[in-house]
């Protein structure tokens, strides 16, 4: 099996848009929390406009998705830091050397 990676296309902006992802529409919401000092992360079905999670943290070293294993989104989203593979986003960083990446098997 080969490991397939796309990246989301994040900007440090907030930003809501509709992406498709192994053959799945969703809608992707992400803003900055000032309180937090962290950007969150919102998606929801494409299709019913039901919310799948709302407002996770974008942290890096971990699989973001695998607490939401119960929405049935194959795959993994993965925050990547370049240069600091743990380094989290910062508010002028997103989008530019820290990005958000799914992953699925195929």
């Amino acid at each position: 099996m080969a490991l397939n990676i796309f990246k989301i296309p994040l900007s440090n902006i907030p930003q809501t848009f509709d992406i498709e992802m192994n053959g799945k529409a969703y809608t992707i919401t992400c803003r900055y929390n000032t309180e937090m000092a962290s950007w969150l992360l919102s998606m929801a079905d494409g299709d019913t406009g039901a919310d799948l999670f709302d407002s996770m943290p974008l942290v890096t070293g971990t699989n973001l998705l695998a607490q939401y294993a119960h929405i049935g989104l194959d795959g993994s989203l993965i925050v990547y830091t370049d240069g600091d593979e743990f380094a989290p986003p910062t508010e002028a960083n997103l989008g530019i050397e820290c990005n958000l990446y799914y992953a699925i098997d195929q």
